[in-house]
């Protein structure tokens, strides 16, 4: 009497592979989840190393391993507003000094106005025609954290060039200035830097440039974000007819 075969099933070898990546896939998972973060850093360093013949990590790599977290302004009971807006300027020159170095903002205090100025070039700041923070301009804003805790007042002021926009969420310069400047503003209150009274957002696309000119360079200096800083009781009575 002939044995009875078992019918075949292509299919389980189909299902058999499918199991087995799966398996792997969350092996890979949990490895990844439990990796060294110093071993890790050495691995980037030294790829970054060989492929651009310098160990400086890029800003998204510096945000990967010294995160910074938001409402960092609460965890340290301990810093004391500096006394003098002077005072103020010289801890935050301190604090930027590589930015500044780089060209990555320009800073100056006003003795006359009695106020901080900070410029931020767009090239840092955003993105063509965005109002959207890039990563590395909310890492700098992040670090007026330790400072802005005393009797200040923040105006944000924005500043476009004169091409009019065509195309793109903004209908116009005026549009575009005041967002960011917006932006800059909400990213301080959102990270626990300054409190909502203490800030003003102004757009004022292209009515104060920094050069006429007409070559692309001219363009690129005049689109640019200010962060102004002075203390709440002289601006107060400044505002007083």
């Amino acid at each position: 009497m002939a044995k009875k075969q078992r019918p075949k099933m292509p299919w389980l070898t189909t299902y058999a592979d499918m199991a087995t990546l799966l398996l792997a896939f969350f092996i890979l998972l949990f490895t990844i989840s439990n990796v060294d973060k110093a071993r890790y850093e050495e691995i980037v360093r030294s790829l970054t190393l060989t492929l651009t013949n310098s160990p400086e990590l890029s800003v998204m790599q510096q945000s990967y391993f010294n995160p910074v977290q938001p409402g960092l302004i609460e965890l340290i009971p301990d810093a004391t507003p500096a006394e003098t807006l002077l005072e103020l300027y010289e801890m935050l020159a301190l604090t930027f000094e590589k930015e500044r170095q780089t060209d990555q903002l320009q800073m100056n205090f006003d003795v006359n106005e009695d106020q901080i100025k900070i410029v931020f070039p767009e090239v840092v700041a955003f993105d063509l025609g965005s109002a959207d923070l890039q990563p590395r301009f909310v890492m700098m804003l992040r670090k007026f954290s330790y400072y802005l805790r005393g009797d200040v007042k923040v105006r944000v002021i924005g500043h476009s060039d004169r091409l009019p926009i065509i195309a793109g969420r903004f209908r116009s310069n005026w549009e575009l200035s005041s967002a960011r400047a917006a932006s800059v503003i909400e990213q301080f209150i959102r990270d626990g830097v300054i409190h909502p009274s203490q800030a003003t957002a102004i757009g004022l696309a292209d009515t104060q440039p920094i050069s006429k000119g007409d070559r692309i360079e001219d363009y690129a200096l005049n689109r640019r974000v200010e962060i102004i800083i002075q203390r709440a009781k002289s601006t107060e009575s400044n505002q007083t007819p």
